[in-house]
């Protein structure tokens, strides 16, 4: 398979220097880098245990972000591209929290889907003439429903067919591989009443 185009035609709406730059604009960015590893916002992190934070002074230029994490894994050996060597690059964009006071899950769900597919629906009407998408990806509640987002979407390079309906998360990213794409979810507290919308924007570098 001939190599990904690096995306250059993202339609995200572009704010001028005397507007606040916001969620969207981020993500925008990281897509322009993901495959060169971020190089401009590497240089404005801060190691923190095993992760890398963006630094709060960038975060703080993006209305609607509440902090954003960088990501590498070396030496992966793709399947799309024959067993050659990349680094995968990933850039983590967490939303503002978006509170549901005392309300359980169970009395907020539809409105948070609601809220949810029309974030979804805004990135396909930018999107859809470049990237493929998947339908919004429901998990079902079980006793593990904490620790994966009750919703997802995966936006991804129009090269890769992935089957229609695939719903589990670990083989589309596996499908995925080396390919640009990136995730939207719904991130729900492990504690809590807080949600959040979070990005996951995905490159790779060939060794």
């Amino acid at each position: 398979m001939k190599r990904f185009a690096i995306f250059i035609l993202f339609l995200l709406p572009v704010c001028t220097q005397a507007q606040q730059k916001n969620l969207y604009n981020l993500l925008h960015e990281a897509l322009q880098e993901a495959d060169r590893g971020f190089p401009t916002f590497i240089k404005d992190t801060t190691q923190q245990y095993n992760l890398i934070r963006l630094n709060d002074d960038v975060v703080d230029q993006y209305a609607g972000v509440d902090r954003a994490y960088l990501s590498f894994e070396k030496d992966h050996k793709s399947t799309l591209m024959n067993g050659q060597l990349y680094t995968l690059n990933e850039m983590e964009i967490i939303g503002n929290n978006v509170g549901a006071g005392d309300k359980t899950w169970e009395e907020v769900k539809d409105s948070m889907f609601n809220w949810y597919k029309k974030n979804v629906d805004f990135l396909i009407s930018r999107y859809d003439a470049l990237l493929a998408h998947t339908e919004i990806i429901v998990r079902p509640e079980d006793e593990y429903s904490k620790l994966y987002p009750p919703f997802i979407t995966y936006f991804y390079h129009k090269a890769v067919q992935l089957p229609p309906g695939i719903t589990d998360y670990v083989e589309i990213k596996r499908q995925l591989d080396v390919a640009p794409y990136f995730s939207v979810e719904l991130r729900r507290p492990m504690l809590g009443k807080a949600y959040n919308l979070v990005f996951e924007v995905h490159g790779a570098t060939a060794q």
